[in-house]
């Protein structure tokens, strides 16, 4: 059987309430609600479909987390892209060369296991707080909101999470968790 899965940053909880906080002024505001549906999230990898089989293989990237180092990361301020759906409304990560890196190498090891699509563009990586649902006609308005509205957090990057997609839901697989690092969130809220 086939199944989708993702590997993902979440914060730790104090962030993702901040953050959650601010997918739910949006989603106010403008009436935009896919956002509040998956859990708070940077991708490392987005979703891709794979036999279940994949699952026990995958354990074998706890070797190469547990060689990895926590790290930080900063939010600051929002930003815009453009999918082929919709706009998309994001608080931005600011330029982390550690987070280039990891995600790199972490994409080399997929390989092993999985196709990789190269299809996704340069990687950016954000905590979405608009998508699908943003009308293209209600971009301009919302660009000039967001283009001078403030945001600033950072936390400490300590693990990335395996998530299987059950019951239209994000599930925690596994965690692969860095040296040293302490848990951090073991499952997605959704």
């Amino acid at each position: 059987m086939r199944s989708l899965y993702m590997f993902a940053i979440m914060p730790p909880e104090e962030v993702a309430v901040i953050i959650h906080n601010e997918r739910l002024i949006f989603a106010e505001r403008y009436n935009c609600v896919k956002a509040l549906k998956p859990p708070i999230h940077i991708t490392i990898y987005p979703p891709f479909e794979e036999k279940e089989t994949i699952e026990k293989e995958m354990m074998s990237l706890d070797a190469w987390a547990a060689m990895q180092s926590p790290f930080s990361v900063a939010l600051k301020d929002y930003s815009f892209f453009k999918t082929r759906f919709s706009p998309v409304i994001y608080i931005d990560v600011e330029q982390n060369p550690v987070l280039q890196k990891l995600r790199s190498e972490f994409v080399s090891r997929l390989r092993k296991y999985i196709t990789v699509s190269t299809d996704f563009g340069p990687y950016q990586p954000h905590f979405t707080i608009g998508y699908r649902d943003v009308p293209a006609a209600k971009l301009p308005q919302i660009k000039e909101e967001y283009s001078v509205r403030k945001f600033n957090a950072a936390f400490e990057v300590k693990s990335i999470f395996f998530w299987k997609y059950v019951n239209n839901h994000w599930q925690t697989i596994h965690e692969f968790r860095f040296s040293g690092a302490d848990k951090v969130p073991s499952s997605p809220s959704t």
